[in-house]
């Protein structure tokens, strides 16, 4: 009789829905997403004389992406899908001939904001007919103010010209595809040395070849010696040494949905104290090296970037800190996806797709100390992760997935956070009598890191965040902290448990 109670206690709390075991991704993205992006922010769009202007685009950003919405002929605009969160967020409007204006909000289901735009001071045309048109774009940009717009169509396309924007004027093509700057084989096609400009609309290419490290002279299809500009929607290709150089370039908050590809050397470099740059949403694809962060370049953001079938490497940081590299696609390399080399230090590496690569998914090597590896895919790499002489940093809650062989570190590095490490597709393999700690979601067999003495002493049973983690659900994490009492209370029951539940 006394084993019976126990167990109507404990189908009882089944039925009722207050224990939970096991949970799936889809089950916390149920629980969470339904009140997570619910958001909104409408509102209208006037010009100074408070009359409405159609077409303007009203931008949402928020974790590295952003969400969009046009007014319509009365000016009124509605955002939706935006993430409720304790943060502000960066919101703009912004049209052609008009000045772009943000502010920052803290959003909730239904947040109103007006935006005013006031319009710029000229715009200027190149390639069209009629006397007040420019054949080049130097010409126009020449005679241009700071604040005026610089609109080029593709009539006469392709520009053979070396631009050089030495104002703070919007710089914007008819269509990206048809409205071409080619560099003809000499210096830089576009170099930007005033701040506060915007490219976009534009293909970029056939710059020079010309490279001398004492001078520090480097020809790119787009080089940017200044800070706070917009580059977004341009095809940057086939340029003979760097498609984007940012040198001693900061604060450059839109480097997106550009297309960079097919440039000798990288398809972007940030280099000589680059900081705090946003890089996101761009496809960077067939370069030598697809995304360079060198020379002290920190606290940059690289994210949701598409960084695939570069020649050698995906992405290098060499010799900076606190950068973050998110939930990014690196595959199909012609060497390492993600190259860590020579002191760096406090970089994040979170949330990427981390496939197919010829050599490594993640190769640490000589003194990259402190970063933090988590929440990565590591799939189908020769070597998943491979660290030389590189101490504490802390790599968990990452899947190493049927490479060649998924881990090497030759330091002293920590792989779990004493609750939860990695999930390794070789474990079984490795540890045939290893056992399931019980409504933990790991092994009780810690996985050795080949090639020193480290160790996974929290071995994942299930990818994560399948196992049971503490991506739970607050309200299902206490419902299981009563069920892990009980158990406690019943030591006999757990037999039964396993047999009742089919674990």
């Amino acid at each position: 009789m006394k084993h019976i109670i126990p167990i109507l206690v404990i189908l009882l709390l089944l039925s009722s829905g207050f224990v939970g075991v096991s949970y799936s991704i889809a089950d916390i993205e149920q629980s969470s997403m339904s009140t997570f992006y619910e958001g909104s922010l409408s509102g209208y769009v006037n010009n100074t004389s408070m009359n409405p202007i159609e077409g303007a685009l009203v931008r949402v950003y928020f974790h590295g992406t952003y969400e969009e919405n046009y007014t319509d002929t009365s000016g009124y605009y509605h955002v939706t899908n935006i993430p409720i969160c304790n943060c502000t967020k960066n919101c703009t409007a912004s049209k052609l001939g008009y000045k772009t204006e943000w502010v920052l909000l803290s959003i909730d289901e239904n947040t109103t904001h007006d935006f005013i735009l006031t319009p710029l001071g000229n715009i200027l045309y190149v390639g069209c007919l009629g006397p007040h048109c420019y054949n080049t774009i130097q010409d126009a940009i020449d005679n241009a103010s700071d604040g005026d717009t610089v609109f080029v169509y593709d009539d006469s396309s392709p520009y053979y010209e070396n631009v050089v924007v030495n104002k703070s004027i919007y710089l914007i093509g008819e269509n990206k595809n048809t409205t071409i700057i080619d560099g003809n084989s000499n210096g830089d096609v576009v170099n930007v040395s005033a701040g506060l400009v915007t490219i976009r609309g534009f293909t970029i290419q056939n710059s020079g070849d010309y490279s001398n490290n004492y001078l520090d002279i480097y020809d790119a299809g787009l080089e940017i010696k200044s800070d706070n500009n917009i580059i977004c929607g341009n095809i940057i290709a086939n340029n003979n040494l760097f498609g984007v150089l940012l040198d001693g370039s900061s604060y450059n908050e839109y480097i997106s949905e550009n297309i960079i590809t097919n440039n000798y050397a990288s398809g972007i470099i940030l280099a000589n104290s680059s900081n705090n740059n946003r890089i996101f949403r761009n496809s960077i694809t067939n370069n030598k090296y697809g995304c360079r962060i060198v020379l002290s370049s920190n606290n940059n953001n690289i994210s949701k970037n598409i960084i695939k079938d570069n020649h050698v490497d995906g992405v290098v940081l060499v010799d900076v800190a606190e950068n973050s590299i998110y939930n990014n696609i690196i595959s199909n390399n012609g060497n390492c996806g993600l190259e860590i080399e020579f002191y760096n230090y406090n970089n994040t590496i979170s949330g990427n797709i981390i496939t197919d690569n010829n050599d490594e998914g993640i190769d640490l090597h000589y003194l990259c100390n402190n970063n933090l590896i988590l929440q990565n895919t590591i799939k189908n790499n020769r070597v998943g992760i491979d660290i030389t002489n590189s101490y504490d940093n802390l790599i968990y809650y990452n899947n190493f997935i049927k490479n060649g062989e998924n881990a090497h570190d030759k330091g002293s590095n920590i792989w779990d956070d004493a609750e939860y490490g990695n999930y390794w597709s070789d474990y079984k393999e490795r540890y045939p009598k290893a056992k399931r700690i019980w409504l933990k979601g790991i092994w009780d067999t810690s996985y050795e890191i080949p090639e020193g003495d480290n160790k996974d002493m929290c071995p994942l049973i299930k990818q994560w965040p399948d196992s049971l983690s503490k991506t739970m659900p607050k309200n299902q994490q206490s419902q299981n902290w009563w069920f892990l009492q009980f158990l406690q209370n019943h030591p006999r029951m757990f037999p039964i448990m396993r047999q009742l539940l089919g674990l």
